[in-house]
């Protein structure tokens, strides 16, 4: 879990959500 591919994906997938989040906020 500490590799570098999976903790971009965790990366890449938090973005994403938060995105998602903040676009139905607006």
């Amino acid at each position: 879990m500490t590799a570098p591919l999976s903790n971009d994906l965790r990366e890449r997938v938090v973005g994403a959500i938060e995105a998602g989040e903040s676009c139905r906020s607006a």
